[in-house]
């Protein structure tokens, strides 16, 4: 599991995964990793939103909503097999962001 990570609720958060071959090596894409697939999922969608990026290694995290969700990811081999370090699973907590405006309320006007 890595380290949990906290977050405003007016702040976005890159992720992102390396897959590297035998030799130590780095893929550029998931395109380069033949039958590999990484998923990148949110256990709570009001509180954190996941946009994958193109090269399906990355991703573009939102902070919808105040509270907690797990992100967990995961690489598979084409066998259907999980990588070692998967899937991996992370706490994001979105807190509120800094005061920035106020809002005034009445009631509805009571005879005295």
């Amino acid at each position: 599991m890595s380290q949990p990570q906290t977050m405003t609720s007016d702040q976005k958060l890159a992720v992102g995964v390396t897959i590297l071959d035998k030799g130590g090596e780095a893929y550029a894409s998931i395109d380069e990793a033949s039958g590999f697939t990484v998923t990148f999922e949110s256990s709570n969608t009001t509180v954190l939103g996941v946009v994958v990026r193109p090269d399906g290694l990355n991703a573009d995290l939102s902070s919808d909503d105040i509270g907690t969700s797990t992100l967990t990811i995961t690489a598979t081999r084409p066998d259907g097999t999980h990588l070692i370090g998967s899937p991996d699973m992370t706490e994001i907590t979105v807190k509120n962001a800094a005061p920035g405006a106020i809002n005034v309320t009445f009631g509805a006007p009571e005879p005295e």
